[in-house]
């Protein structure tokens, strides 16, 4: 084809339309990706897909080239293959020195039963699809489809199977793959691990054969690897838990994580049949056994292709179904004369940890453990043992074995979490969000179910056995937005909330997750034996006591005194304000908080559609959509403050107006003026104090109080109820002028019981309120944000928390008391009643007046000024005269003295001054006030209780909300109007 410019326009035109069709077929392919890992069976195919990705990335399933004996690499196809093949065959068929048994075992000769159908199906149940096939090439789903049929042909093959005890010569054949270890050099066969691709109908008859073992072999405790309703978390919070404890007492505990070489490949098959005839199996299945590794071969499968085939005559099929167990009874049968009980000693199969009080007796166990393995063919590394001493004091040495010293280490792995000699879990935090990040890596594209089933786990594990604190919890969840970020293509810069960025994921915060696992943690520990390792250790008490860390916030010291020294500490001081203020030296923690500006005096209404705008394209999903509107406002930003500085250094420049020019050097330098006390101010308390006073001139009303009859107390608390009060006060209120925060009483509730028990019940029997509860603090809070009058600052009492939990026990009391017509027409502060309950009713009422012709409604809103500032409290529990038409409230004879103790002489510190007759905001019992009030304003209205509502005389229907809510009116007269 002639190069022309017509078929070079041709040419670039078919590229485009051949660029938009890969790009079609592509978006259409991630959508059925997308559309089939959505659903449940799609779960499965996400690690099968991160993990076929990573191994692809590394390049690891491509090495070509390998090192020989000598390190010279072998690049011939042939020389590789030979190598791979005298490495297995030597690792496999090399067996170390051990001591001959001389004793014998007495073999178990008993009949055993049929396989039968059931334990296939259970088999076929247990056994997972997708694996990789043996030698055969029949996979596990094969048998799952043929159902019945399968079950019944395989229960018939295997029971000729156990009857011969000879298995078919096809499953003595495996494919062996080596897999790298992520470590060390990548062409050194050492760091590769064998794994064995087997028949899956053999490993189908494994597991029948396993299924009965398990039932006739007891594992000790000690063995956490493949036992039932046990897992590597049950060992990790047992290490933990054992740590924590000594940590806090303050004394060491020395720990021997012991690794052994090429465990399964080095157990000597002799052993093995002594061991599982020592446990009690059956010599039947003991020859099943044997048969199953009899003149076993396999091959070594690798990049260049397949080696000739070798005899496998040491050792385990590693990738078996039934090997786990094996060495299981291996290791329960060796260890039996040198373990000790759990935590003490932990097998997780041949992870091995030792602990002990002293190096000495670390040092002799793991000796003791030694001879026992290595005498028997088994061989503890050297290199890979190490020690650790948790809360290890200066001089302690380090533990030798056989004369080597053992690497001692700061930091260890065990079964995947990472645990600390100082009891810290900050590099347990770090590896995990690491992890995280790893299996991020895999697959980035898939973005929240990824996350959700491939690197949430990974960031997870183990964490439910760690005591997070906030700044570790607050790392987790930085990486998880960083990743979350990452996959929605976004960065910080685009002030995108969180919020949006979970939402949009279906992603809940991680925090939250490591909480609830948790919590599900010790719900299933708290459900287990009583003899269970996990409950064992939660139980445990150390005879140290913990020392006190600057660091570490022990808010449960109070909660730690005995009755007695509390008791003892009260009387010393003989005030329970002197005892408290101990407290509060003790467990209250000063924090600083700093406060920085955030404002962006720049900001425009254009700058804020164009935020909204790309929020809802981000949440819409339209990737080509939110690029534009991250231009658009990310241009919109920069004219915005270029505008701004512009408007700034033309404010500076004007020499005209000094005003402007003082605004422009305050915005360029940031500065801010301090404001001086000057006269206004340091007279607004004494202004304030005599406005919130004014109304003891009005109501100058003289208290009458009675002589109460003596051991008449209408009350009585009990040390149950004022314990329970305490537990409840919420922590984060703020103190009144004693200064005792909610948190120390809420800490020391059970100690302090018994001494406010004592002080309420005799301010109750006494009618007289101490001094010291009712002293308040007033707070002026501004009403709106520009003040222009006293009025607008409303007066919140800052009362003692003590105070309003003996208000709390008054204020139940005198409701139940109170009669039922008791202002029936106050929605606010009554229980079973709302806000919705009162609007339901006044369009109720409304509407069904509307409902009648030639009929109007008329509303009339009342609001009462100080409202609460006005209530009288000697008004409110007098003794009405006789005929009186007022409602009774019937209160005992005690508690109106006591109401009435709680006002003359109480202190305002807003300046020293006394009030008597005003009920500042902030009380407990403020409602219960103003309900009397109302109750008294209505009766004397002479507005008789009818039904729900209150009828007048003019057939007016008035109902009423709350104290600032409007009187409704509804009338059936077209031209009559009442005034209320």
């Amino acid at each position: 084809m002639d190069r022309t410019e017509e078929n070079r326009q041709e040419y670039k035109e078919l590229q485009r339309r051949v660029k938009r069709e890969v790009s079609k077929a592509k978006q259409k392919a991630y959508d059925e990706l997308y559309t089939r890992l959505d659903t449940r069976e799609g779960e499965k195919d996400l690690y099968r897909l991160a993990r076929q990705k990573d191994r692809d990335g590394k390049d690891v399933q491509q090495v070509r080239v390998i090192k020989d004996r000598d390190g010279r690499v072998l690049t011939s196809e042939e020389s590789v293959q030979r190598r791979w093949k005298e490495y297995f065959e030597e690792l496999m068929n090399e067996e170390n020195e051990r001591e001959k048994r001389v004793e014998g075992v007495n073999s178990v000769e008993q009949k055993v039963d049929k396989i039968r159908k059931d334990e296939v199906r259970k088999a076929l149940k247990r056994m997972k699809s997708g694996k990789a096939v043996g030698p055969d090439d029949i996979p596990v789903e094969v048998w799952k489809c043929l159902g019945e049929a399968a079950v019944e042909f395989l229960a018939s093959l295997f029971n000729r199977v156990l009857e011969s005890e000879r298995m078919p010569e096809e499953w003595r054949r495996s494919v062996l793959v080596p897999i790298f270890k992520n470590k060390g050099d990548v062409q050194s066969c050492s760091n590769y691990r064998g794994i064995k691709l087997m028949s899956h109908t053999m490993k189908l008859w494994e597991r029948v054969v396993e299924a009965r073992l398990r039932k006739v072999v007891e594992i000790c405790e000690q063995q956490y690897g493949f036992m039932p309703r046990k897992s590597t978390t049950d060992a990790i919070f047992a290490l933990r838990i054992l740590m924590e404890k000594y940590r806090d007492g303050q004394r060491e505990l020395h720990c021997v994580f012991v690794d052994l070489e090429k465990a399964y490949d080095r157990v000597p098959r002799e052993e093995l049949w002594y061991c599982m005839r020592k446990s009690g199996v059956a010599e039947k299945y003991v020859r099943v056994v044997q048969d199953m590794y009899e003149r076993s071969r396999t091959v070594v499968r690798c990049a260049v292709g397949q080696t000739e085939e070798f005899k496998v005559e040491v050792g385990l099929h590693q990738g078996s179904a039934l090997s786990p167990f094996l060495f299981a009874i291996v290791m329960d049968q060796l260890s039996e004369e040198v373990r000790q009980e759990s935590p003490w000693t932990m097998m997780f199969a041949d992870d091995i940890v030792i602990c002990s009080e002293s190096r000495e007796q670390v040092e002799e166990n793991l000796e003791r453990w030694r001879f026992a393995l290595e005498r028997r063919g088994m061989k503890v590394s050297r290199s890979k043992t190490e020690y650790m001493c948790v809360n290890e004091r200066e001089g302690s040495g380090t533990v030798r074995l056989q004369g080597e010293e053992v690497k001692k280490v700061q930091e260890f792995k065990y079964l995947g979490s990472t645990v600390q000699s100082n009891g810290e879990c900050g590099k347990e935090v770090k590896k995990r969000v690491q992890a995280g990040w790893n299996g991020w890596r895999k697959v980035s594209r898939i973005k929240g179910k990824v996350y959700r089933t491939v690197v949430r786990p990974a960031m997870l594990y183990g964490l439910e056995t760690v005591s997070l604190r906030k700044r570790q919890e607050s790392e987790l969840e930085v990486a998880e937005l960083k990743m979350l970020r990452f996959s929605m293509g976004v960065t910080r810069l685009d002030r995108i909330r969180n919020e949006y960025i979970r939402g949009t994921a279906h992603v809940g915060r991680l925090g939250d997750k490591v909480r609830e696992a948790r919590l599900r943690w010790f719900g299933h520990v708290q459900r287990r034996e009583s003899e269970y390792i996990g409950r064992r250790m939660l139980d445990m008490e150390q005879e140290a006591k913990r020392k006190a860390k600057e660091e570490i916030i022990a808010l449960e010291t109070a909660g730690r005194l005995q009755p007695m020294a509390i008791l003892s500490t009260w009387r010393s001081t003989r005030h329970p304000t002197s005892y408290i203020g101990k407290c509060i030296d003790d467990v209250t923690v000063s924090k600083t908080i700093t406060t920085r500006s955030n404002q962006k005096p720049w900001m425009t209404a254009e700058v804020h559609a164009l935020l909204k705008s790309r929020d809802s394209v981000f949440r819409a999903g339209d990737k080509m959509a939110l690029r534009t509107a991250r231009a658009k406002l990310s241009r919109a930003i920069r004219e915005a403050k270029r505008t701004h500085t512009q408007r700034i250094h033309g404010h500076f420049q004007d020499s005209r107006d000094s005003w402007r020019m003082w605004q422009g050097i305050q915005a360029i330098t940031n500065y801010k003026t301090t404001p001086s006390a000057c006269d206004s101010d340091a007279s607004l308390p004494d202004a304030l104090n005599d406005f919130y006073a004014r109304f003891e001139a009005q109501n100058n009303v003289a208290v009458r109080k009675t002589i109460p009859p003596p051991n008449d107390q209408v009350l009585c608390l009990s040390m149950a109820d004022v314990s329970r009060t305490l537990c409840r006060v919420n922590p984060r209120k703020s103190a009144g002028p004693d200064n005792i925060p909610g948190r120390a009483l809420r800490e020391c509730a059970e100690q302090l019981a018994d001494v406010f028990t004592n002080i309420f019940n005799i301010s109750l029997s006494s009618a007289i309120v101490p001094t010291c509860l009712k002293t308040t603090t007033i707070v002026p809070v501004p009403k709106k944000s520009t003040v222009s009058c006293l009025n607008d600052y409303r007066p919140v009492a800052l009362t003692p928390i003590m105070m309003k939990c003996f208000e709390r026990f008054i204020m139940r009391h005198i409701k139940t008391q109170l009669p039922p017509s008791l202002d029936p027409l106050q929605f606010a502060y009554r229980p079973n009643r709302s806000m919705d309950d009162a609007i339901t009713t006044i369009l109720h009422l409304s509407l069904t007046h509307l409902d009648n012709r030639d009929t109007y409604v008329r509303m009339l809103f009342i609001d009462f000024r100080s409202e609460f500032n006005t209530i009288i409290p000697q008004h409110l529990i007098e003794t009405e005269p006789s005929g009186s038409e007022h409602l009774p409230l019937q209160l005992d004879p005690g508690l109106p003295d006591w109401e009435t103790s709680v006002s003359p002489d109480r202190e305002q510190l807003l300046q020293h001054h006394h009030t008597e007759h005003w009920s500042p905001s902030g009380l407990c019992a403020q409602p219960t006030a103003v309900h009397f009030a109302d109750s008294r304003l209505y009766s004397n209205a002479q507005f008789k209780p009818h039904c729900q509502v209150c009828q007048g005389e003019h057939r007016v229907t008035i109902l009423r909300c709350s104290s600032t809510d409007p009187l409704w009116r509804l009338s059936r007269a077209p031209n009559s109007l009442l005034y209320i």
